[in-house]
């Protein structure tokens, strides 16, 4: 863990040719994701002292906002069953 204050260099990372190593990005594995493959979300290169960015809860499953998405879009439920019958979404 980084000291508070203190910015990574990314071209330093890469140069050790294992970012992950240097803290610069949180993988997510299939499980969490949904995905095929591990997912990689890069980290904030700097830390504050108290709380600050974060990437340590993976991302909504695909899809997982299309009924609200497409109710706001003015889809009524009928239309939107129909798109999932169609694997459309």
């Amino acid at each position: 863990m980084r000291r508070p204050g203190v910015c990574a260099r990314y071209r330093n990372a890469w140069r050790k040719r294992r970012p992950n190593r240097a803290g610069l990005f949180h993988t997510f594995p299939p499980s969490a994701t949904g995905f095929a493959k591990d997912l990689r979300v890069p980290l904030s290169p700097f830390t504050f002292a108290h709380d600050g960015p974060r990437a340590d809860t993976p991302p909504r499953p695909v899809g997982a906002d299309n009924e609200a998405i497409l109710g706001a879009l003015g889809y009524d439920a009928k239309a939107i069953a129909a798109l999932r019958d169609n694997r459309i979404i």
